[in-house]
């Protein structure tokens, strides 16, 4: 498994942050079903993964950041965040009995179902 793409939203949902990243081992299965990239793609568009990783250093420096089990994030960029300034809605009780309801719906009773 390697990083592919980061993308950073802002808190209105607004993209701040979207690269795709090039690979620093040979790829075997570009999961392009799943990532929407491919070969090409990655290789017109992406760089490297050293550039990406101090982009996203600078850009979330002093901030507070939100996400769901978010230390594997920080884990394949290589760095880590100070604990003060993350939420993580993994560990957040509101958030954890939020997805188990949704979960625990018929799919007919979610948002958008037919």
């Amino acid at each position: 498994n390697q990083l592919a793409r980061v993308s950073i939203v802002n808190v209105y949902g607004d993209a701040v942050y979207d690269k795709v990243v090039l690979p620093r081992e040979s790829v075997t299965d570009y999961r392009s079903h799943i990532t929407g990239l491919n070969k090409q793609i990655i290789a017109e568009t992406g760089i490297s993964f050293k550039r990406v990783q101090t982009e996203v250093a600078a850009l979330i420096k002093d901030r507070v950041i939100i996400g769901h089990d978010i230390r594997h994030d920080f884990q394949v960029l290589g760095f880590s965040h100070p604990k003060h300034l993350i939420r993580d809605t993994s560990k957040i009780q509101t958030f954890q009995s939020a997805i188990s309801r949704q979960q625990a719906l018929p799919q007919e009773a979610l948002p958008g179902a037919p």
